[in-house]
């Protein structure tokens, strides 16, 4: 994400970037991470009121799920997985739950893109979740 904000020479993003570390510290780490996200993905960023309320009750709990490593800890699915995936989801990053499907081991398991949907497929294009 820093790099991004360096090449689009973004002094304000720069400066918010600049003081994210990850697992997150604090909940200001993760309003930083999460308003540029979503600006990113084309969606109004959470308000800063409503991150910190979020983090006194789960930040703690998202840090230590953040450490699993799927590809390590669960190599295997025994049973049926699907996977609906948002083409813009840069939170649960595209890229690595495309790779993680490639990978894991299932007698079955398929994987529905969503080219018009960031992280909440559901609300974006419910229709198409709906139906498959």
């Amino acid at each position: 994400m820093r790099d991004r904000a360096q090449e689009v020479n973004n002094m304000e993003e720069i400066n918010d970037l600049s003081r994210v570390r990850i697992p997150f510290e604090n909940d200001e780490q993760l309003y930083y991470h999460r308003k540029w996200l979503a600006i990113w993905m084309g969606q109004k960023p959470a308000s800063k009121p409503y991150v910190e309320a979020w983090s006194k009750t789960w930040l703690n709990l998202f840090n230590e799920a953040s450490q699993v490593n799927f590809l390590v800890d669960a190599p295997e699915i025994r049973c049926p997985i699907y996977f609906f995936v948002g083409s813009n989801d840069y939170q649960t990053y595209f890229k690595l739950t495309e790779d993680y499907f490639n990978r894991v081991k299932a007698d079955k398991k398929e994987l529905f893109w969503f080219a018009n949907s960031a992280h909440l497929v559901n609300l974006t294009e419910p229709g198409k979740m709906q139906e498959i």
